[in-house]
């Protein structure tokens, strides 16, 4: 799957190798289910497992370590037959709706001294973890390569988040970011 927008792949460019994902079906005993598979070079579980049992990520059913980390949880389906990259930008209650989700995901996160840039890939302890060799810069996300991850990061990437949601600019590249948030 393509890491952007969830799109069935062929051909694996290098930012999508880095982070493979695929759909598979999981044997529940009384059911199957279609399960989300991500390969990642480290995946911070705990982290995962906290906002999930809080309703504010998917399900993590497994996490293991392969080469890198395998990690399986629950899929979140797209809308029908809609991409959530051809969705229209959200509404101003939507936007508040979301900035509480993900503000009230970095209170759990940073109470536990956790910091989270972006996704569960890239959590780490708060003044002692370092943000990845391969950050991409094309991302803004204030922060540079290898840099010791700080709480107020977190703070400062959603402010910069929701004042270009509110602009309506570049809204798709926040899709995967704010979609189990907002429900």
């Amino acid at each position: 799957m393509n890491r952007a927008d969830g799109t069935e792949l062929f051909i694996i460019d290098e930012d999508n190798g880095r982070h493979a994902m695929y759909l598979a079906r999981m044997d529940t005993g009384d059911s199957t289910e279609v399960v989300l598979v991500k390969f990642a070079a480290k995946y911070h579980e705990k982290a995962h497992r906290l906002l999930a049992s809080n309703n504010l990520a998917p399900t993590l059913h497994f996490c293991t370590r392969v080469v890198g980390d395998m990690v399986v949880m629950e899929y979140v389906p797209k809308s029908k037959g809609q991409s959530l990259h051809a969705a229209p930008p959200p509404s101003l209650l939507v936007l508040e709706v979301i900035r509480r989700g993900i503000h009230q995901a970095l209170g759990l996160l940073h109470k536990e001294g956790l910091v989270l840039l972006v996704d569960f890939d890239g959590v780490g302890q708060d003044g002692r973890d370092r943000y990845s060799a391969s950050l991409n810069p094309a991302l803004q996300l204030g922060v540079g390569r290898w840099q010791i991850m700080e709480r107020v990061h977190d703070s400062q990437n959603l402010e910069r988040m929701m004042e270009r949601l509110s602009r309506r600019e570049n809204w798709c590249d926040y899709c995967q970011m704010v979609f189990y948030v907002s429900g």
